[in-house]
């Protein structure tokens, strides 16, 4: 994969960002077995919600997000659904889990 400085056409930045998407979407997956792994330390609905910790989470991305010249507020976005995913999963594992 050529940096996007030195592609030299459009499949080239499409090979790139394929490429990207590739990664983000396995990092995707390896954040949701932490994810699964955090659930074995839940021991209610609040400490899987967790309000303090996901307003904290948010805050932490905004700021990356303007550190790289992104939209703090696409970024928000982009990891509310992330989240809110996340959090539904864990909510099933969780409810399933034997105590």
């Amino acid at each position: 994969m050529n940096p996007p400085e030195e592609c030299a056409s459009i499949e080239d930045v499409r090979l790139g960002i394929d490429a990207l998407d590739r990664e983000v979407v396995a990092l995707i997956g390896r954040r949701a077995r932490y994810v699964e792994a955090a659930a074995r330390f839940k021991t209610s609905d609040e400490s899987v919600h967790s309000p303090e910790r996901r307003k904290a989470m948010l805050e932490a991305r905004r700021r990356w997000a303007h550190e790289e010249g992104l939209s703090p507020e696409v970024i928000e976005e982009v990891y509310e659904t992330l989240v809110s995913y996340f959090v539904s999963r864990e909510m099933d594992r969780w409810r399933n889990t034997p105590s």
